[in-house]
């Protein structure tokens, strides 16, 4: 574990501080009824110990604060967040932004299948919860990538000559291997194993945006490689506390 820690805790140089809860994310979080805290029974609110409801908004603050990150790049000059709008793709790439696309796209493929384990087999609504932002998060993120590979004409898989990815450590790590652990774990160790190989797999993440923000010119990639940054750290921080 301290191996991520030691090497997540320096942003790169240009990366604004993450952004502080919007009134947008205070909103979101006050949308959510007693229903949503009582597992679909409103009159059970007053039963709820105290413990539950703390670790039950904390998932859901964490959860807000990941899409916030997905959205929000920086302050505005009155101290609030200020909602960054995606930049245009303006054709504009060279073969950094190509390879930063092309291995992000395929490196959400074993998330999303991780992900989704964790709504069938933790217990923990905490890491449902944090699972579900992340998961929305990275289909929206892939959408647009998938976008910028047709505007660029250029083919949606990385190439897989071990020469081309020698900067960033070579293509994404978790493989059938990994996942089949993760399938085949027992309930009582779901939930750690899960953490640690996602610990290590959006470190990996955070590997290839900073790639391309030192080498990226795609206005689009390089504004997403910052919040790749930012939200992949912000992530690991908490699952790291989680596995603690």
């Amino acid at each position: 574990m301290a191996h991520w820690t030691k090497d997540l805790t320096r942003r790169p140089a240009n990366t604004a501080d993450p952004p502080r809860e919007s009134s947008k994310v205070q909103a979101r979080t006050r949308l959510l009824s007693a229903k949503d805290l009582t597992g679909g029974h409103p009159h059970r609110g007053s039963a709820l110990s105290a413990r539950r409801y703390a670790m039950l908004r904390r998932s859901m603050l964490a959860a807000a604060v990941l899409l916030a990150l997905a959205g929000c790049d920086s302050r505005g000059p009155t101290g609030q967040p200020a909602v960054v709008s995606p930049a245009v793709d303006n054709g504009q790439f060279n073969a950094t932004d190509v390879m930063f696309v092309q291995m992000m796209v395929e490196h959400n493929a074993p998330a999303t299948a991780m992900l989704r384990l964790v709504q069938e087999r933790t217990a923990s609504k905490e890491l449902k919860t944090l699972a579900a932002a992340v998961e929305v998060t990275q289909a929206d993120e892939v959408k647009s990538m998938l976008d910028w590979l047709r505007n660029w004409d250029q083919p949606t898989v990385a190439p897989s000559m071990p020469e081309a990815h020698s900067e960033h450590a070579g293509m994404p790590a978790t493989g059938e291997a990994e996942l089949k652990a993760l399938k085949d774990s027992p309930a009582t160790t779901f939930d750690k194993t899960f953490l640690n190989l996602f610990i290590g797999h959006q470190h990996q993440a955070v590997e290839f945006a900073r790639m391309e923000i030192r080498g990226g010119v795609s206005p689009a990639a390089v504004q997403l490689a910052h919040r790749v940054d930012q939200s992949r750290r912000a992530q690991i921080e908490m699952m790291l506390k989680m596995a603690a």
